[in-house]
């Protein structure tokens, strides 16, 4: 993050901000959290070198979205993207698609995401972000009881006003690659019907294992995989298998899981990788 940026442009902006936090960083031990925080830089370099690739999208995306302002703090990143000139409906494909390579270039990393995208006013001063945006997505994510993405409830209605828009046009299968519509697991055992980043399509796509592979070589950093790897589920679970479920968190990772599978059983990789497609 440009130092100069944050202590001359005070003023009230208006865009996106996600607040994302790595499930587990609480219980970790010293040598844990050392072993984090590495994990954590090296995801924030790769991504920061990727931002024109993930920017760089084609026109059925969406606009393109300048880089992001990148605050951390403990186990939270907060992302923030000035998009005043932009109606959300417009960028909100972007942004999913960017957010979908974050969570899985994370996974692959070893950290589990769980966070809540909303959009409205905010600052940034002096490596704070305040404001309506920020404390809308705070409330979210802290919330939710799974690792994955949600819109807030406020972000929530320009992604249906982006559902209509598409509908009307005649491009409403697009959608399933960045937003769905999932009655999301709360604390408490509640569930709230919420639009969700639709990450695990990437992987249960058609194009899942050109993905993957890519994705995984990545994070490997020069590693090659094996090629029997490249099944989305077997990625999947592999990935899933090098954490471990602190007592009393299991519903987070069983509910992750429930997610990845409900993508299996809607989207055609399941034939795919039974052989019949």
């Amino acid at each position: 993050m440009n130092e100069a940026q944050t202590t001359t442009q005070d003023s009230a902006r208006i865009g996106a901000v996600v607040i994302l936090d790595a499930l587990g960083a609480s219980t970790l031990s010293i040598s844990g959290c050392l072993r984090f925080l590495k994990q954590r830089d090296l995801l924030l370099q790769e991504l920061e070198g990727r931002q024109k690739v993930l920017t760089g999208l084609g026109e059925h995306i969406g606009v393109q979205l300048g880089a992001a302002e990148v605050l951390t703090f403990g186990d939270t990143i907060v992302l923030a993207w000035d998009t005043s000139k932009l109606e959300p409906d417009r960028y909100l494909p972007t942004l999913a698609h960017v957010l979908v390579e974050i969570f899985l270039t994370a996974l692959f990393h070893g950290i589990l995401l769980r966070g809540a995208v909303s959009v409205g006013q905010y600052i940034v001063q002096k490596g704070t972000v305040l404001g309506p945006a920020v404390a809308d997505a705070a409330f979210w994510y802290e919330k939710a009881d799974w690792a994955g993405i949600i819109a807030t409830p406020t972000c929530g209605l320009h992604v249906s006003t982006l559902f209509e828009r598409l509908a009307f046009e005649g491009n409403s299968g697009y959608m399933n690659e960045w937003f769905v519509k999932y009655l999301v697991p709360l604390k408490g055992e509640r569930t709230t019907e919420l639009w969700a980043i639709a990450w695990p399509h990437r992987l249960c796509s058609k194009h899942a294992q050109e993905v993957v592979k890519n994705i995984v070589e990545e994070a490997r950093r020069g590693q090659k995989p094996e090629a029997r790897e490249f099944s989305s589920a077997m990625v999947f679970w592999r990935a899933m298998s090098t954490f471990r479920v602190p007592a009393g968190t299991e519903s987070k990772y069983s509910n992750t899981i429930k997610f990845f599978q409900y993508f299996r059983d809607q989207l055609p990789c399941k034939k795919k990788e039974n052989g019949t497609g």
